[in-house]
């Protein structure tokens, strides 16, 4: 078992600045149908120690801790080691932070490509929050936005209904963009 400290692990591998999508501004309703998501049974709590073991991943040889916080391949944490839950918070409020900046990204790369680069939802800062909450949702749990080039074009176009649709189970896999995590 490989280890590193909880410190690094928090503030070392992100040494990205925080920005416009801080703690406050993720939903409770977001953040809660996430942890819900990704481990609604708290997989690797410990009550008794108070912290969190990791556990193999569903998608690849990787280890996760908390709320699908993807570790090094090679690292694990036991009870005794792990993070305590206020370290795991800080992950999973870390983790939305990058995957909106890549939702983002990719978000506008495609909009702006695609359609009319000067209509204001072109712009992911634009969006309403619950668009917004989609598409990160989307890039934290496949890792690639890319996948969901037809529900983009329903953000985009303001169409909630059809978005959700698209998100939620009408969706075919595009082999030009493989899902990751």
């Amino acid at each position: 078992i490989t280890t590193i400290s909880i410190k690094h692990l928090i503030y070392s591998s992100y040494s990205y600045e925080l920005s416009k999508m801080q703690a406050g501004e993720f939903s409770s309703e977001f953040i809660g149908m996430l942890k819900n998501v990704e481990n609604a049974q708290k997989k690797g709590f410990t009550a008794k120690t108070g912290r969190w073991a990791s556990h193999e991943s569903p998608e690849d040889g990787a280890h996760t801790v908390g709320y699908g916080h993807k570790l090094p391949l090679g690292v694990k944490y036991d009870e005794n080691n792990g993070p305590t839950t206020d370290q795991i918070e800080k992950l999973l409020n870390d983790d939305l932070v990058k995957h909106s900046k890549q939702a983002k990204k990719v978000y506008e790369e495609y909009i702006r490509k695609n359609y009319d680069a000067n209509n204001p939802r072109a712009s992911f800062d634009m969006l309403d929050k619950k668009s917004k909450e989609l598409l990160i949702e989307k890039q934290f749990n496949s890792g690639n936005l890319k996948q969901w080039r037809k529900m983009m074009k329903y953000v985009y176009d303001n169409d909630r209904d059809k978005a959700l649709i698209e998100a939620r189970g009408k969706y075919t896999p595009d082999p030009k963009y493989p899902l990751k995590k």
